[in-house]
């Protein structure tokens, strides 16, 4: 014996049936949202160099030289910019210093015209000078630290793995799992309502 619908009892059920099934629409948007970022993810992470270099407009040597850091093989883009920027501070030094002398040579053969206080402000011109290509990571011995020390790949490389490891790792994992769980459960929903509708109280 099963008791008759009553019809307050039939608008509960029909509201209850379309919050079900619009949950379980909810739950399986959700998941193909999940899915399809999950798979642009391992795109992505299958090739990223190559990924990077095909969507951007950087010249390709730069990019590999930054994101596989194969020193024996690329070498440094602007490694030629900064041997000039080298090659400037060590002029720059020697220009400063035959100055000095030439002021302090002066100073003894013509006081009036070389005062010892021109030859320091031609000092302190060369040392501000000297500090400004310190600052950029720039000596006698090449590029060693400093802001242009940053450009090295060692440097961009390891935080371009540390990155991918996020994205590629992590990130996937998590979408992933995530998936799994939401689509698992919007199946479970859509049997249970299926059953329910098969034998309804």
């Amino acid at each position: 014996y099963q008791p008759r619908k009553t019809c307050v009892f039939l608008p509960v059920q029909y509201t209850i049936t379309i919050l079900i099934v619009l949950f379980i629409f909810i739950m399986f948007f959700v998941a193909a949202l999940l899915l399809g970022l999950a798979t642009f993810t391992a795109d992505f992470c299958m090739d990223p160099v190559g990924n990077i270099i095909s969507e951007t407009s950087v010249d390709q040597e730069v990019i590999l030289y930054y994101l596989q850091c194969n020193t024996k093989n690329l070498t440094n883009p602007l490694q030629e910019y900064m041997d000039k920027l080298t090659d400037a501070d060590a002029t720059s030094q020697l220009y400063m210093s035959k100055a000095n002398e030439s002021f302090i040579n002066c100073s003894y053969t013509n006081p009036a015209i070389c005062s010892p206080a021109v030859g320091s402000n031609v000092t302190a011109a060369g040392n501000d000078v000297h500090t400004i290509f310190v600052a950029l990571g720039i000596n006698q011995g090449g590029i060693n630290s400093g802001i242009l020390g940053q450009l090295d790949c060692t440097k961009v490389n390891g935080k371009f793995q540390a990155v991918f490891n996020l994205v590629c790792d992590d990130l996937f994992l998590s979408l992933a799992t995530t998936f799994e769980v939401f689509i698992v459960f919007a199946c479970f929903l859509v049997i249970m309502e299926c059953a329910r509708r098969k034998n309804p109280v």
